[in-house]
């Protein structure tokens, strides 16, 4: 008989850390690239579209929460309108496990965004030994964040 084929290559992230996922996801907003970032930065703005608690220091080093400290993390790097790097996590993740959210603002015309995100460290279960936890924050980001902000804000495509 013919020898088996040869075994696919497993795919593999690139730096990836044992135990963690990486999250990627594109999302487009009909509004200005200042517009969005200024949602994702501004306390009172955070604290409209998630209709909960919120705190944001917005400045590097700056500590924000979510969701009444469900989610909570430090910026990174703030550039207005074209990026934002953020420690992050869910707060049953455990005391030391933060992944990093980088988000870039794209305007190819204006009152068009693109946004894409990457967050990197996702730890593949929480405290509780839950391994439901990137689809509990892909779920966070797509439900409970960009679409609410497009409802909220009327940004919606």
């Amino acid at each position: 008989p013919p020898p088996p084929p040869p075994a696919a290559p497993k795919a593999k992230k690139v730096n990836e850390e044992k135990g963690t996922r990486t999250l990627k996801m594109t999302e487009k907003f009909v509004c200005r690239a200042g517009d969005i970032y200024d949602v994702l930065t501004n306390q009172q703005r955070i604290m409209a579209f998630t209709k909960a608690p919120a705190e944001f220091e917005p400045a590097v080093g700056g500590k924000f929460s979510m969701f009444s400290g469900s989610v909570v993390g430090e910026n990174v790097e703030m550039v207005p309108g074209e990026k934002l790097v953020q420690k992050w996590k869910f707060s049953n993740w455990g005391a030391d496990k933060f992944s990093t959210v980088t988000i870039t603002f794209k305007e190819p015309e204006p009152g068009n965004t693109i946004i894409s995100l990457v967050q990197s460290g996702i730890p593949d279960e929480d405290e509780f030994g839950n391994h439901n936890v990137l689809d509990q924050t892909e779920h966070g980001w797509k439900n409970l964040i960009f679409g609410r902000i497009r409802q909220v804000f009327g940004y919606g495509v």
